[in-house]
């Protein structure tokens, strides 16, 4: 017997990890502001260690009270979904990670612990999609 149920679509990705260096503030030409993040996410297991790097972007206010934390070796908890864009040539597509909200974690060697949030009456990012490839400087 088969199912009409559909399997829904989930587009959702939450890790923690470092920032691999500082992170890169822009604007598109319509004046929006972005954040452009690198982060390293580790994963130890049968004694090896697999180390990802995660292309983060990020929209909106939470960015003005965020960019003074956001420096290399940071810890960060971020949530998203994941989003493709085309080099200029048009042909290679990379995936990065459409950050929804992203949080500044105390990290304490293994055991990452959520900082108390210093801006609790701050709005969570709005999540605009991705820049036209024209809007983005880099």
């Amino acid at each position: 017997m088969g199912s009409n149920l559909r399997m829904p679509n989930i587009n959702r990705v939450e890790f923690a990890g470092r920032l691999v260096r500082d992170a890169e503030f822009r604007a598109t030409q319509a004046g929006a502001e972005f954040a452009k993040l690198q982060v390293a996410v580790s994963r130890k297991y049968k004694g090896k260690e697999e180390t990802y790097w995660a292309s983060v972007m990020l929209f909106g206010k939470s960015i003005e009270w965020l960019k003074p934390d956001l420096r290399k070796g940071r810890a960060v908890y971020v949530v998203g979904r994941l989003s493709q864009y085309k080099d200029k040539d048009g042909k290679t597509n990379h995936t990065q990670i459409m950050a929804d909200d992203v949080q500044m974690i105390d990290w304490n060697d293994d055991a990452p612990t959520q900082r108390p949030a210093q801006h609790d009456d701050a709005p969570v990012a709005p999540s605009y999609g991705p820049p036209d490839d024209d809007d983005i400087p880099f």
